[in-house]
């Protein structure tokens, strides 16, 4: 439930008008520096909006460390628990963190997603920046559902959105103050429930 239910709120799903895909050769600049990038990434933090408006913070840290803060909800992980605390309720959702879930959120996209996913230019803008599409490898290599991540990068290869094609459906965050190396302090992945909040402990 801890992923699943973080998806349905800050997931929100738009189609976009379809974009002729340009062919792109190895080792094309772009995408050597795109990968070269963000597969050394061991954490991340940035502002997100879905296609619906919901606006939300990620701070991610690879194993399974993140913090996703929402209007009325937070969803932290500390790679072992995750808690998923709704404000207007009152109550805390503990459950055990699974890292082969299917279930998908936005740090799994730069952790996993953009490093095993297969790559090719969809669109290059003379500004220098691109629509980079990953795709999946194999149909039995799928991560959380997702066969196409659409990634919109600027020239400096800071990622501005990403569109996913997931079970089937389009769903696009906008992406802003992307930070690659951001502080990380000991306390941003572990979680205190306030008293006299409702604890349902799941694990």
């Amino acid at each position: 439930m801890q992923r699943r239910d973080a998806l349905r709120i800050f997931l929100g799903g738009i189609l976009l008008a379809p974009v002729s895909s340009l062919a792109a050769g190895t080792g094309a600049p772009i995408l050597d520096k795109f990968h070269a990038q963000y597969r050394s990434v061991r954490a991340l933090s940035c502002t997100f909006r879905d296609g619906k408006s919901l606006t939300g913070t990620l701070l991610a840290q690879r194993g399974g460390r993140y913090r996703i803060t929402l209007p009325d909800r937070e969803i932290v992980s500390d790679g072992s628990s995750v808690w998923s605390a709704t404000t207007s309720a009152r109550t805390v959702i503990i459950n055990t963190y699974n890292p082969s879930s299917n279930d998908l959120s936005l740090e799994r996209v730069f952790f996993e997603i953009m490093n095993v996913y297969r790559s090719s230019i969809r669109e290059s803008r003379r500004d220098g920046g691109a629509v980079i599409r990953l795709e999946a490898p194999r149909a039995d290599a799928v991560i959380a559902g997702v066969t196409v991540a659409d990634v919109n990068v600027d020239p400096s290869c800071i990622v501005k959105s990403i569109t996913l094609t997931h079970n089937g459906s389009t769903q696009q965050f906008h992406i802003q103050k992307l930070q690659l190396t951001p502080r990380i302090r000991k306390t941003d992945f572990s979680y205190t429930p306030p008293l006299g909040w409702e604890i349902v402990d799941l694990r």
